[in-house]
């Protein structure tokens, strides 16, 4: 990529990008997308995303008592990382957590199955806007709906909150000029092309803090927005009955 598209590139970012990534294409699989969850899990590591998702796991679950049993839906699980990372964190706090990641894609449920052995974790089959969706005390949607145009977050956002029995949680990446210039350099180690390109065409539709807060109103629910670790949007949005 030359040095010219890379500045036009961060001097458009003010305005969420509509283009498609290579993982949005049903029909893209094999390596080239196994390579691109991997880039997502070691960000998620090493960017902190896991550890945001994780603060917003215990500041959901403040006021529910320890001894109640908690039951985790992952919306768009990829490879499965985020689940042993939240039964890890349940062991630590004394909690019994069980954990559901739900993906569309066959073969990246092959790939968690493969890496996950956990009996507290299991992966199934779904779409996030199935109205049989699994209810759940807590449902996470990480890294999933800077996919989506914004008539689709809202109504993914509406669904999976009536899902969740305590809170929804979604984390999505700040679209700045920050956190596109370390996924910039990042992709440096990168040598699939179609991965550099996803990771960053991700912070280029990413969201600002502002944004989430107003396509959850839209969607009818009320929010804790805050910026966190890692250059992340993060929402708690309570069952209002909880």
């Amino acid at each position: 990529m030359s040095l010219s598209t890379i500045l036009n590139e961060m001097r458009s970012i003010d305005v969420r990008s509509t283009e498609k990534e290579f993982m949005d294409d049903p029909e893209f699989k094999g390596a080239d997308l196994t390579e691109s969850f991997r880039f997502i899990k070691i960000t998620n590591m090493l960017g902190g995303g896991r550890l945001a998702v994780i603060n917003c796991i215990g500041k959901a679950l403040q006021d529910t008592p320890g001894q109640r049993d908690i039951s985790v839906l992952d919306i768009g699980c990829g490879i499965g990382d985020m689940g042993g990372a939240i039964i890890s964190w349940g062991e630590r706090h004394g909690r019994n957590i069980s954990y559901t990641g739900l993906e569309k894609s066959g073969y990246i449920l092959d790939e968690a199955r493969k890496q996950n052995k956990n009996n507290n974790l299991r992966f199934i089959s779904g779409d996030l806007f199935a109205n049989d969706l699994p209810e759940a005390d807590l449902v996470i949607i990480s890294m999933v709906l800077h996919h989506l145009d914004e008539a689709d977050v809202i109504r993914a956002i509406r669904n999976l909150a009536a899902k969740a029995r305590i809170a929804l949680i979604i984390s999505e990446l700040e679209r700045s000029v920050p956190p596109y210039m370390i996924c910039r350099l990042f992709s440096i180690a990168m040598k699939n092309s179609s991965a550099v390109h996803d990771a960053l065409l991700s912070v280029r539709k990413g969201f600002t803090a502002s944004e989430m807060s107003n396509l959850i109103a839209r969607a009818g629910q009320r929010g804790i927005v805050r910026r966190g670790l890692g250059w992340r949007i993060l929402a708690v949005v309570p069952n209002a009955c909880s």
